[in-house]
């Protein structure tokens, strides 16, 4: 019984809790993407600029990994910069912007969780949306705190690494395009 315990608590402190989800949600929806604006998150969490930092991010990775049409975070933020305050549908940014794909999304948690050992923790969920149909046609969410006693003490770090497992789940889905650049995604420590 000892041994179980043991094994389990160190089980426990190598592994961090995560949770990651993902999902396609019609049939054929990646021909003919066009130019894709990744636009600055909705922000739930007591970070004021998590939504900013993690939409750049994930526009970061997109740009690195893929060869879709990837419009600059700059770009967009330009773009959009007359109408700050004010709400927009995600047409609407859509028309502004003149791309045909939009994605957009929430996070939920950016944080230090507070404690003796300030581990990071991130919650997010993204949509890709066709202006056209105004329909999601891809979604991810994912959470992460990183609990192991080994792991990262970068909240930067760890949205890197979550963008980088939602942009790798976006990869098979798109690679019949042949939009992908051929590329290991092992996440590196």
């Amino acid at each position: 019984m000892f041994k179980l315990l043991t094994y389990i608590l160190a089980i426990s402190l190598f592994t961090g809790c995560t949770s990651n989800k993902y999902s396609q949600l019609t049939q054929n929806t990646f021909d003919n993407l066009g130019q894709i604006a990744v636009v600055p998150f909705e922000n739930y969490s007591n970070n004021p600029n998590a939504g900013l930092i993690v939409s750049d991010q994930l526009a970061s990775e997109l740009m690195i990994n893929t060869n879709l049409n990837i419009l600059s975070p700059e770009k967009v933020r330009l773009l959009l910069a007359p109408f700050a305050g004010k709400i927009l549908t995600a047409k609407k940014m859509a028309n502004i912007i003149k791309s045909q794909t939009i994605i957009t999304g929430t996070v939920t948690e950016y944080r230090y969780k507070t404690g003796v050992s300030q581990k990071p923790a991130i919650g997010m969920t993204v949509y890709m949306l066709n202006v056209a149909t105004n329909k999601i046609i891809w979604s991810a969410n994912c959470a992460k705190s990183n609990n192991n006693i080994f792991g990262s003490n970068s909240l930067g770090h760890l949205t890197q690494q979550q963008c980088a497992k939602i942009v790798q789940n976006l990869i098979p889905k798109t690679n019949k395009n042949n939009q992908i650049k051929k590329r290991n995604f092992k996440n590196k420590k």
